[in-house]
């Protein structure tokens, strides 16, 4: 029954209204955004790499006066396996969201070239059998490689694997929901002669791409394929797993290991694994927390707003608040009347809002292909809007509920 004269007292006081209307109307349109983008890189640079990340830590190096041999990487190998507190290790030629390593395109047949393969282009891991317990990998089905599989030595020209293991995701790109075990793949490129074929010999659930920190294309960050391969190469890497507790102390030991083993190493940084992960999604943190601080200023400014106009208005009524308390209206009566009108004007700002934030989601999908509002996120953001907006106008009405009727009327006689 309080709505009608309600809405009649806002069409007295159009522009307070409307400036209220208006002020929510932004903050809706601005606030669901930024909640979407934000919540939409969290799960981007949260994503797991298909890794059991934790204990897990990578050392590079490279050789300043000879070239490395097999022998050599095999001596480093058992030197490292051999310190206390290594569970396992790996040579490879890179790991997932490293920024950089081997690309080719993987498709069904061999005239295929690069990016026009059917898969795509994908990173190419080199990594003998101990990758997969290294890295953790889950084989969801097939087998590991076998020791005889194994390419290494400075193999001869023409030289290549026979087997590979493909990620979940590659595999459906490649044959579709058909099973993927057995079948044949090829390595792409632009050779003129061509590629060998590969065959499938297991595919593991997850394993992300060396790049797949700079795209939000969570398929394509995933599609990788593992060849069996460990030969010394110039830039050498190892991946290795240690026991849960013992990162800080046996790092320094398996680089001193190495050092001792061939002092003629330049060593790049010793990387755990979440240090990885944190300098590959440095900058997406900082603007995430960039956002999630402009979403706070804007709730601090609507929520500033929508308290001076309430106080404004609770102040030019004081004699209808007079009034209505000499006739009997409660303190709980006059606040309920000034929250209803302020949660009118919020859900009319919500509603101009929620369309405004829609088309502005969508010429930002248009141009910068940020993702569409999902509706469950934009209904949340109404509720929190209308519930900040209510809670900043209780104080200035609670205070004018206060007022004695008797020295309000007397004051203002």
């Amino acid at each position: 029954m309080e709505i009608v004269p309600i809405i009649s007292s806002l069409r007295r006081s159009k522009m307070g209204a409307l400036v209220i209307v208006i002020q929510i109307a932004l903050t809706m349109m601005m606030i669901s955004n930024v909640v979407s983008i934000v919540a939409s890189r969290a799960a981007y640079f949260t994503r797991p790499t298909g890794m059991q990340e934790a204990n897990l830590f990578a050392i590079g190096w490279r050789f300043t006066k000879e070239t490395a041999t097999q022998a050599m990487l095999e001596t480093d190998i058992q030197s490292v396996l051999s310190v206390p507190g290594v569970v396992d290790m790996v040579s490879t030629n890179s790991y997932p969201i490293r920024g950089h390593g081997l690309m080719m395109g993987v498709g069904l047949t061999p005239d295929e070239i690069g990016e026009h393969a059917v898969g795509g282009i994908d990173t190419v891991y080199a990594m003998d059998n101990h990758g997969v317990a290294t890295m953790g990998l889950q084989l969801v089905t097939g087998r590991n490689f076998r020791s005889d599989e194994i390419l290494t030595g400075n193999s001869k020209p023409g030289s290549v694997p026979q087997v590979a293991i493909i990620t979940a995701s590659l595999a459906r790109a490649l044959f579709g929901n058909k099973d993927a075990l057995d079948k044949v793949v090829y390595l792409t490129g632009r050779s003129t002669s061509p590629p060998p074929p590969l065959t499938v010999v297991g595919i593991v659930k997850r394993l992300q791409g060396v790049m797949a920190a700079g795209t939000l294309d969570s398929v394509g960050s995933e599609n990788s394929i593992i060849l069996p391969i460990r030969t010394p190469a110039p830039n050498e890497l190892f991946v290795v797993r240690v026991k849960a507790g013992s990162m800080e102390s046996v790092m320094p030991v398996v680089q001193a290991a190495l050092v001792k083993n061939n002092p003629r190493r330049i060593f790049g940084r010793l990387r755990p694994f979440s240090e990885v992960r944190a300098s590959a999604y440095e900058k997406d943190r900082l603007i995430t927390i960039a956002l999630i601080a402009v979403a706070a200023i804007l709730v601090c400014i609507a929520v500033l707003c929508v308290t001076g106009l309430t106080s404004y208005w609770v102040a030019r009524r004081r004699v209808q608040i007079g009034i209505r308390r000499a006739l009997g209206a409660t303190r709980a009566v006059i606040i309920r009347y000034f929250l209803l009108e302020n949660a009118i004007l919020g859900l009319v700002g919500v509603g101009i809002g929620s369309a405004a934030a829609l088309a502005v989601n969508r010429w930002l999908f248009v141009w910068y292909g940020v993702g569409g509002i999902p509706m469950l996120e934009l209904l949340s953001c109404c509720v929190a809007i209308v519930a900040v907006g209510q809670l900043a106008a209780v104080v200035p009405a609670a205070r004018g509920a206060k007022d004695d009727p008797a020295e309000t009327l007397r004051v203002i006689k």
